[in-house]
């Protein structure tokens, strides 16, 4: 059973493997040529990649895939035993791909280095060092199922990622756009789940809490590790969830009320077309971390109920 079927005579079964101190990949499929007599693998299931995580891989490989995985430190080997798991296909199960190749990244514990952009987040969300799980130079996160399509030509698309930076509370980060593979310029959206903000204490948590799809998000772009962000469109927005927390529901449904006609005023001076609490694409669920978390004797230190 092939994922996509070959419809002609002449095809030879491949099944292969590869193994080296840094690299594992194994696949399984048929090889035909097609009519311009170049050769396509048809895959019997997703190539599995595994691969040891260093600093110059995550630099020359990683920062292809996901921005802030470019300052990656090293993988939680209690977790995975150093590597990060892959799997490749695309859409038609045919390899080359004429449209996409799709690269998952299975969930994985691993150590970041506090990058600038880290940095700067932590300070909008006024988290302090001591706080997160790590040392001075390192914070130690969950990343999530990650989905990446590597056209052939073109810009690489990232889909939803989610990562937690550890902590007490927890940090939850959400990550989508894409990514020149080459001058690793990036155009992608940087959310914050409004979920983190209630863990944090900036704004009330309701009654059920805030959906998984609910999120601040900001443009992030560059080039790099030199990324920007635009902070203070993230502060403006942050103000006006505290500012809108802080008014009594009840109140606000009153046209007449001094609150709604104050509010509308704060809306106005905060509001940032385009920047606002937006619905963010679905994220790949379960979380790993909540799995771990509802795993008996498996909690990862330091993380957010």
């Amino acid at each position: 059973m092939f994922l996509g079927r070959p419809r002609q005579e002449g095809w030879k079964a491949v099944v292969g493997s590869f193994e080296s101190e840094t690299l594992a990949a194994h696949l399984s499929g048929a090889a035909m040529k097609d009519r311009t007599g170049a050769s396509r693998l048809f895959l019997a299931r997703p190539i599995a990649v595994k691969a040891s995580v260093t600093p110059g891989m995550a630099r020359a490989g990683l920062a292809r895939i996901h921005p802030l995985l470019a300052s990656v430190a090293g993988v939680d080997r209690e977790r995975g035993a150093g590597e990060i798991q892959l799997s490749i296909t695309s859409k038609d199960g045919i390899l080359p791909a004429l449209e996409a190749t799709t690269v998952t990244v299975s969930p994985v514990r691993l150590r970041l280095r506090k990058s600038e952009l880290l940095r700067k987040v932590f300070e909008a969300l006024k988290v302090p060092d001591k706080a997160l799980l790590g040392s001075s130079v390192d914070v130690q996160v969950w990343l999530g199922k990650t989905v990446i399509d590597i056209r052939p030509r073109g810009r690489w698309a990232l889909h939803r990622s989610d990562l937690l930076v550890m902590g007490k509370p927890g940090v939850h980060l959400a990550l989508w756009g894409e990514i020149d593979p080459f001058s690793l310029a990036t155009d992608a959206t940087l959310a914050i789940p409004l979920s983190t903000l209630e863990d944090l204490s900036i704004t009330r948590r309701g009654r059920e809490g805030s959906p998984a799809d609910k999120a601040l998000a900001v443009r992030l772009s560059g080039q790099g590790q030199s990324l920007s962000v635009d902070w203070k469109s993230l502060s403006r927005q942050i103000a006006l969830l505290v500012v809108e927390g802080s008014v009594d529901p009840q109140q606000m449904e009153q046209p007449s009320s001094w609150q709604s006609f104050a509010m509308g005023v704060i809306k106005g001076v905060l509001a940032d077309p385009g920047s606002v609490a937006a619905d963010a694409p679905p994220p790949h669920l379960p979380f790993p971390w909540q799995e771990a978390a509802a795993t008996p004797g498996d909690r990862p230190r330091g993380s957010s109920e």
